[in-house]
């Protein structure tokens, strides 16, 4: 998995597929992925021009070595990863070292964040179950795919208007 700022957007890639995150209009965001080399260029469903914003983009360097390594052991298996964040007015993405993304409000507070239960790292969620916060599956006969995004649930969570 590779991250990479491109003009005014954020690329995740894992060679298979590839998200783009970027600014769309004020205090929005807009998130596509694809499975195809390059992303199409068409703004598919999408009417109304909106307001050109230019996102702040930083990327900050953590320590993310596991918690219960100590002395020596923690120089053995010490890791750095990058976490990468977009602001947008009052919308902030961030893209932690694994490419989990995250939403965050103006004040910081998580308003929600990609669902992943897989065994790469052991500190947290180790599941024997592989789910992916985000996936695309070939549609057969066809050259499209579908998406599906999976988000955390919050206890005090409400969504309203679905049937």
């Amino acid at each position: 998995m590779t991250v990479r700022q491109e003009e005014n957007r954020l690329v995740i890639g894992n060679g298979a597929s590839q998200v783009w995150i970027e600014a769309w209009g004020k205090n929005s965001i807009r998130v596509r992925m694809t499975c195809e080399p390059k992303m199409d260029k068409n703004d598919w469903a999408l009417t109304e021009k909106v307001e050109e914003c230019i996102p702040e983009i930083t990327v900050k360097e953590l320590d993310i070595t596991d918690p219960w390594y100590r002395g020596e052991e923690w120089s053995k298996y010490h890791m750095m990863g990058k976490e990468y964040t977009l602001v947008n007015g009052k919308l902030t993405v961030k893209i932690n070292p694994e490419g989990w993304i995250s939403f965050y409000n103006q004040k910081g507070e998580l308003l929600t964040a990609e669902y992943w239960r897989n065994r790469e790292r052991i500190c947290r969620y180790a599941v024997p179950i592989g789910v992916a916060g985000r996936e695309m599956k070939p549609i057969t006969g066809t050259s499209d795919f579908t998406l599906t995004a999976r988000f955390e649930a919050f206890d005090d969570e409400r969504i309203y208007g679905m049937d």
